[in-house]
């Protein structure tokens, strides 16, 4: 039985999460694509108010600057708050991006673009994910599947260390268990 809820801004970011996420989160999450960050929120909402169940938004900052940052993350949290009544719910932004967490590990990045990384391309490249990894890999519609086909169970171990798959997983942990000892309550 699904438990919670996770709202991306699309497929691409959903692919990205169900790679990094333990299985038995997966196995009781429901993942749902909203259309960019406001579409996304939206579906957040609506889930939210009909669903009753744990809801994670997460979207991309497409900044790194915290002021913009946290107004952001203010902002969706103060509009998914006036659905949320007392259903828990969590905004994780994606700083600046989703693909960001691919570079929680230099090893994994080199490796898959086939080339070593000077510093100043390694500083460069964590500043816009995105448009490093279309630069060298090509399209962005074949480029998770060029990450994600290649990836080991060592790469996703390593990559579950980036905070937001470390903040998703935690909250999901977090909202399943709190179902469960309701769910057992209501049995008692």
């Amino acid at each position: 039985m699904k438990q919670a809820y996770v709202v991306t801004e699309g497929e691409r970011d959903i692919e990205i999460l169900k790679k990094l996420l333990a299985n038995p989160l997966i196995k009781q999450t429901v993942f749902a694509p909203g259309i960019e960050t406001y579409g996304a929120m939206s579906l957040a909402s609506t889930l939210l108010s009909t669903r009753r169940k744990p809801v994670v938004l997460v979207v991309d900052t497409n900044t790194r600057d915290e002021s913009a940052i946290y107004e952001k993350v203010d902002t969706l949290r103060y509009l998914l708050r006036q659905a949320a009544a007392d259903v828990p719910f969590k905004v994780l932004p994606a700083i600046p991006e989703i693909e960001a967490v691919f570079f929680e590990d230099r090893n994994f990045v080199e490796r898959i673009i086939g080339r070593k990384f000077s510093d100043l391309e390694w500083k460069f490249a964590k500043l816009s994910p995105k448009e490093a990894l279309t630069t060298f890999l090509g399209a962005p519609e074949q480029l998770h599947k060029k990450i994600l086909s290649r990836m080991t169970k060592e790469d996703v171990r390593a990559l579950q260390h980036h905070s937001l798959i470390v903040e998703l997983s935690e909250f999901l942990e977090s909202a399943l268990a709190n179902g469960a000892s309701r769910r057992a309550e209501a049995y008692a």
